[in-house]
């Protein structure tokens, strides 16, 4: 059971957002990061406080006990306070969250300043053709992949947030490499096998299905070898003429330049205490509005 200490140094704490478009192996990375005793991976907890789909509001940890001690003994009332109530726990210095929800990043990070705690943003992205598939397999048009990654990496760069970024290629071509220079960037200590996010028991909400099953199974294997895609998928994609689509190549190259190893190359942007929120941040906070009334009963897929 977790139980809070309130004589600890925020200074000493720290969030950690993993972000991404969907299908990018935001929640894989959030429990890589979360397989060690001083750190809490918490999943997409923005679904507990902002539901929006009818599964959201019987949430079930990912630990499988239907009453978890855990987060019965959270304080989840104030959605500005839940990083700040985990990192109270003595023996917690990071919190994982991945919640993938733009405005909720700049909410937490608003949060985060009022309270004194490090914030740090790291960003997973997939090529265009391993995204498209991801999404073609579970039934999206072959071009589904091209407006979510547009959308989604465009407007986080034009927040001017801060981050460093990591490609799903890297994470499971060589998950030891890529988490372990992750870790010392974030200033986590790196154990071998930390990549085997399978073996822990997590207190993790929402997220990847297909992730979920595999800790629940308690066993796993990451696909470092090369996809033989589907010729249908081949066709299809080839004829989006993609090498040509300067838009999210563009993108690519921004998010490339913020991978651990080309950092000392790129001039990150300095957090600003306050900055204007764009337009789109009212537009879905008006649509959450409906949808926590009115939530979708779409399937979870995995």
């Amino acid at each position: 059971m977790l139980i809070p200490n309130e004589s600890q140094d925020n200074n000493l704490k720290s969030i950690i957002m993993v972000l991404g478009a969907a299908r990018s192996g935001t929640t894989m990375l959030d429990l890589m990061l979360g397989n060690a005793t001083d750190v809490f991976s918490c999943g997409e907890v923005w679904c507990l406080f902002r539901p929006h789909r009818k599964h959201h509001f019987e949430p079930k940890c990912l630990c499988g006990n239907s009453r978890c001690n855990v987060w019965d003994s959270l304080s989840v009332g104030d959605e500005s306070k839940f990083h700040a109530e985990v990192l109270k726990q003595p023996d917690t210095n990071f919190v994982v969250d991945s919640s993938k929800d733009l405005r909720w990043l700049i909410d937490s990070h608003e949060w985060s300043r009022s309270s004194g705690i490090n914030v740090t943003n790291v960003v997973t992205w997939k090529d265009p053709k391993s995204l498209a598939y991801s999404h073609w397999k579970r039934g999206r048009p072959i071009d589904y992949y091209r407006l979510s990654f547009i959308r989604y990496y465009g407007r986080l760069l034009d927040l001017g947030l801060p981050f460093i970024s990591l490609s799903y290629n890297k994470i499971i071509s060589d998950p030891s490499n890529a988490l372990s220079n992750l870790c010392q960037h974030l200033g986590m200590q790196y154990q071998p096998g930390r990549e085997e996010f399978w073996k822990k028991t997590h207190h993790h909400l929402f997220g990847s299905a297909g992730t979920a099953k595999q800790v629940a199974r308690g066993d796993s294997k990451l696909h470092s070898e090369s996809i033989e895609y589907p010729e249908e998928f081949n066709r299809s994609f080839e004829k989006l003429n993609h090498r040509k689509d300067n838009e999210v190549n563009e993108l690519i190259g921004e998010l490339a330049k913020r991978e651990i190893g080309n950092l000392n190359s790129t001039k990150e942007p300095i957090e600003k205490n306050h900055f204007i929120k764009p337009l789109w941040y009212y537009y879905h906070s008006l649509k959450a509005l409906y949808r926590k009334n009115f939530p979708s009963d779409l399937p979870i897929v995995d």
